[in-house]
């Protein structure tokens, strides 16, 4: 106010007690009424009394600064929505049971992040809860924890019988925020974020998508609960922000969005890597390293578990890359391989090379797994040196035998000669 209407405004007098300025709300924020600053500046009011809509301001002076709290820092903050990704098979739904039994039963995150121990609200669409979703929680040692399962919503009919909903839709959300309040849950986890879509809704429609979403920013603002969607990931390439099934509107609404994906710097195809795609709240953008495995002797039966590997130097675009390299791409780096390893070569100088090629280095990474290159310790250097298994060098070395040039043939007169002599003197 005392920027905005200084010739007016008494800046002696405490904030709201003139009357440029409005009184506080119940939240104790001072809102500056259009109508009066219209006055202040000799225009005429809007007339509210016939129900016509007006603007309110919020002086950004009012409002209360504070600190994002964060589940697991860096990767999903309390009171805002979060969206992990991923292609099918590669744990994202295991990975949200792993980290909501983590916070029921108030242990570390994977970083080693202390929590306090909090309900979990689950919204499963396409795991059964009997022989998928529990026996998760019970390998993630949280299957007697404060987690529910949120699949219905009980309806008055006219008569004012109750009937049970087929099912609970994000429309729903009235009811959804009143469980994740009564509950106290910090939170709530939406598998898959489609599933629950109205079926009048357009999940490619940035429109249809923003007027779902925006109202559970403002829930797990309200509520101070981490609300997670889970999505799978669109087939094709490009970037990893653009990879998300449905609307980009999708990515825009989470302030974090993660990604999981193989580890392409493991060649055996065990280690996958859970990335942060975006993190408006976060300084960096981390990564982290994991492995699915078997908790069949902890459980009873064939079940998946998250074993966390730490901290990894993969990216999202890195994750996303191997689904940009088309053919042409691949089989040019595969041909930068053989042409490159002909002799081992120092695994930097190759990276460095590549990328003078314009070969990015996933797209370098695909190559020398394709033609098995294996990075070999320098007996005499110490470094790592790529080198080609047998055939394939044998195959790269040919290319290192210049073909004789043809001889010149001799004129007919003298072939003649040569013929007549036996060609020897």
């Amino acid at each position: 106010m005392t920027a905005l209407d200084s010739p007016k405004c008494r800046p002696s007098a405490p904030c709201g007690a003139c009357e440029f300025c409005a009184s506080p709300d119940t939240d104790g924020r001072q809102l500056v009424d259009l109508n009066e600053r219209r006055i202040a500046r000799g225009f005429a009011p809007i007339e509210t009394s016939k129900g016509k809509p007006y603007p309110v301001l919020l002086w950004v002076g009012d409002i209360e600064r504070r600190e994002v709290r964060w589940l697991w820092p860096g990767m999903i903050p309390f009171g805002k929505v979060t969206i992990i990704e991923a292609d099918p098979d590669q744990g994202k739904s295991t990975i949200s049971l792993d980290l909501a039994a983590r916070l029921a039963t108030g242990r570390p995150m994977p970083d080693g992040h202390p929590v306090e121990s909090a309900a979990v609200i689950l919204m499963s669409a396409e795991d059964d809860a009997g022989d998928t979703v529990a026996p998760r929680l019970d390998a993630a040692r949280g299957g007697k924890a404060p987690i529910y399962l949120l699949d219905e919503v009980v309806r008055l009919n006219a008569a004012g019988a109750e009937v049970r909903s087929d099912a609970l839709l994000l429309r729903d959300i009235d009811y959804i925020e009143e469980s994740i309040v009564g509950m106290a849950a910090k939170l709530l986890i939406v598998d898959v974020l489609t599933a629950f879509l109205d079926p009048g809704i357009d999940a490619y429609k940035d429109q249809d998508v923003r007027r779902v979403l925006r109202p559970y920013r403002d829930v797990a603002e309200r509520t101070d609960c981490a609300i997670v969607f889970i999505r799978h990931l669109k087939k094709g390439g490009g970037k990893a922000i653009y990879r998300g099934g449905g609307s980009i509107a999708i990515s825009g609404a989470g302030r974090s969005v993660l990604v999981c994906g193989p580890d392409p710097n493991d060649e055996s195809g065990a280690t996958r890597v859970l990335a942060a795609v975006k993190g408006n709240n976060a300084r960096e953008k981390l990564a982290y390293s994991y492995r699915l495995t078997n908790a069949a002797p902890d459980v009873g039966w064939d079940v998946a578990r998250v074993d966390w590997l730490g901290r990894s130097t993969v990216t999202a675009d890195d994750l996303s890359a191997p689904y940009e390299d088309d053919a042409g791409e691949l089989e040019t780096a595969c041909d930068f391989v053989r042409d490159t390893l002909r002799v081992p070569t120092p695994a930097k100088e190759l990276e460095r090379l590549a990328r003078d090629a314009g070969i990015s280095d996933a797209t370098l990474k695909r190559a020398r797994k394709k033609l098995h290159a294996k990075a070999t310790k320098d007996a005499v250097g110490g470094g790592w040196r790529v080198v080609l298994p047998a055939l394939n060098r044998e195959e790269a070395q040919l290319a290192l035998v210049e073909p004789l040039e043809p001889l010149e043939p001799l004129p007919w007169s003298e072939a003649q000669s040569e013929l007549s002599t036996g060609g020897d003197e």
